[in-house]
């Protein structure tokens, strides 16, 4: 969603939370000099972190993770040094590597919330919903004040079809901070699957109210108004989206349905065609366009979209355009 936030760890590590995104800042440590330079002559522990500390300042991180990994054939067991490894293989892309490191620190200890938490989030961008889950439980377990760990925990819930068990995380993340609009609005989205379409309505109007401009959320109300069978109020609210949000292809498809029900299938053409003359490379925006043109009797752009479609490959087209030219 579009909820974010810094949290700062128990263990001094910085986590932005976003929709799949995380960054790990490296967290307080001895202090150092400015600068590079040589790894130290004594090769202690303690000064390798700490030139491993002036490296990644310098972003030098291929050397700062040279440094620790030295530091660490010397002292395994010290915490420190797997948290900052995980930060420099974070600045390193290596996202796998950077939740190996998490996974040693957590069983060096100590387990604080923040640390779960972070290994949570690294989880949850490998795919590895199952941990993700693990971590973000435990981190609430440890901490039962924060609303991001049961909110996390409840959309990774979500993802693993979960649903009554990520209903009462997300119950729980908007209990501690009625303010949350990601979780009033992921919880209108579960309502909305369930068809339970009063308690959606009241879940998304708190949304709405906290992030009213938010695109996620006027979706989601857009649907409900749909399943609701009011597709004039969806389109309403669907032309409140900026220009550029309503050329995404879920809001436009959203948009054709509204359209469709209203029996103005000829509205639905063209904004299809202004998309697909706007992105004449884009094969499926071709094809959406064929496909109601020829609901709103439009033969001839129905053709000419078809065929565009079919010149970029579009697997449908050529049958569909042969049809068209045999008159049926």
């Amino acid at each position: 969603m579009n909820a974010k936030k810094l949290l700062a760890a128990g263990v001094g590590v910085l986590v932005l939370v976003g929709v799949g995104a995380v960054v790990v800042l490296s967290g307080p440590g001895p202090r150092t000099t400015q600068g590079g330079g040589p790894a130290p002559a004594s090769g202690r522990w303690e000064d390798l972190a700490r030139a491993a500390e002036d490296a990644m300042r310098a972003q030098d991180n291929a050397r700062a993770e040279a440094m620790l990994r030295e530091a660490i054939d010397r002292k395994s067991d010290e915490q420190s040094l797997y948290l900052s490894l995980a930060n420099v293989l974070m600045s390193r892309k290596d996202t796998a590597g950077a939740y190996e490191a998490y996974e040693k620190a957590l069983a060096i200890g100590p387990r604080e919330a923040g640390t779960e938490f972070a290994a949570g989030t690294l989880a949850s961008m490998l795919g590895r919903n199952e941990r993700a889950i693990e971590h973000y439980s435990a981190a609430q377990s440890i901490d039962r004040t924060n609303p991001q760990y049961p909110l996390y925990l409840g959309q990774s819930q979500l993802k693993e079809n979960q649903s009554d068990a990520a209903v009462a995380s997300l119950m729980l993340a908007v209990t501690l901070d009625p303010e949350l609009a990601v979780g009033w609005g992921t919880l209108a989205e579960i309502a909305l699957r369930e068809n339970k379409l009063n308690i959606a309505a009241q879940h998304i109007e708190r949304a709405r109210a906290l992030q009213p401009r938010d695109p996620t959320w006027r979706m989601i109300e857009a649907r409900l108004l749909l399943r609701q069978s009011e597709p004039d109020q969806a389109i309403a609210v669907l032309r409140g989206l900026d220009e550029s949000q309503r050329r995404d292809p879920a809001a436009m498809r959203l948009m054709a349905q509204c359209f469709g029900m209203l029996r103005l299938p000829e509205e639905a053409a063209a904004m299809y065609a202004e998309a697909s003359d706007r992105q004449p490379q884009d094969a499926d925006l071709a094809f959406e366009a064929a496909l109601w043109a020829e609901r709103a009797e439009d033969l001839s752009g129905a053709v000419r979209f078809g065929e565009r479609a079919q010149s970029l490959g579009h697997a449908q087209a050529p049958a569909f355009v042969a049809r068209l030219r045999d008159g049926g």
